[in-house]
């Protein structure tokens, strides 16, 4: 599989971070679609107070982001750490749905995953935004989101969808979880090569 590569004038730090940011919205979107989805299994306020908490834990790592120890990392660095919390939260969820479950117990892998989600955004965006603008056009950064969202909605449900009731949903889950683990080493290996060329 190749990664698509932004013009080489873009330095490649800058790449992995967009790169990261439609990992990012790809895999939140897809957790989206899934906890709806365990909404037939579930009241609906059940559902909109999942997805509120998901919400303000992914506020809340964006404000943890902005902490001082935090901000002495390097952006792929932050992006990395995120990406990792991330997927922690998201293997609760995975193991917390492969048994017996209730609400309360999705709780804490909601909240680390959205901590997690959270801190990558505010690493993606640490810099001037605008400057990417100068590299590629705004359609083409779009339509790689739209792309990219849409194959991990569509996948992930779809994976949920292969199984009897709610036997899929660890599988699915387990999807996102590739997808942060993904994003963590795709953005290490930049980091380490930028090293390595720089010494």
């Amino acid at each position: 599989m190749t990664v698509l590569s932004l013009p080489e004038a873009l330095p490649r730090a800058e790449q992995a971070r967009i790169h990261a940011g439609i990992l990012l919205l790809s895999g939140l979107a897809a957790q989206v679609a899934l906890l709806i989805k365990l909404a037939a299994w579930e009241s609906a306020l059940i559902t909109v107070a999942l997805l509120i908490l998901l919400f303000i834990a992914f506020f809340s790592g964006v404000y943890l982001a902005r902490y001082r120890l935090l901000q002495r990392k390097s952006s792929l660095q932050q992006i990395c750490l995120g990406f990792i919390i991330s997927a922690a939260g998201l293997i609760l969820l995975l193991v917390t749905l492969h048994g017996v479950h209730t609400v309360w117990s999705l709780l804490p892998g909601i909240i680390i995953s959205g901590l997690g989600q959270g801190m990558v955004s505010t690493a993606v965006m640490k810099k001037d935004k605008n400057k990417w603008h100068r590299f590629y056009a705004a359609k083409l950064m779009a339509t790689l989101l739209i792309i990219g969202v849409a194959v991990a909605v569509t996948a992930a449900v779809r994976l949920q969808s292969g199984f009897p009731g709610i036997t899929g949903f660890p599988y699915a889950f387990a999807l996102l979880v590739d997808i942060a683990l993904f994003g963590a080493l795709y953005v290490r290996i930049i980091e380490l090569d930028d090293e390595c060329l720089s010494s």
